[in-house]
């Protein structure tokens, strides 16, 4: 029979194995981005920001209506399940 490996402290994140350089691990709030300042954009950077946003408008657009499509799509089979179990509740009679 063979003998299991010995992972130690694997699933112990306070483990020195995954401490940092500094020997502690930062937890959420201490992690943050960064701030960054733009110094200069160029016009071709606007003009592909803005397409990018119109594209992202018009997506924006087909998604909502898609939404609404789906929606009456789920309602009418409820309706049908609903029907197809009063169907199958009638043919059964009482017990």
């Amino acid at each position: 029979m063979m003998q299991t490996a010995d992972f130690g402290n694997c699933n112990n994140l306070a483990d020195r194995l995954y401490w940092t350089w500094i020997r502690r691990i930062f937890i959420q709030r201490q992690m943050k981005t960064a701030s960054v300042i733009v110094t200069g954009i160029e016009d071709s950077q606007i003009e592909a920001l803005r397409s990018n946003i119109a594209e992202l408008r018009t997506l924006r657009t087909e998604l909502s209506s898609q939404r609404e499509k789906l929606k009456l799509l789920r309602e009418d089979m409820r309706t049908q399940v609903q029907k197809l179990r009063r169907c199958g509740a009638s043919k059964q009679g009482p017990l």
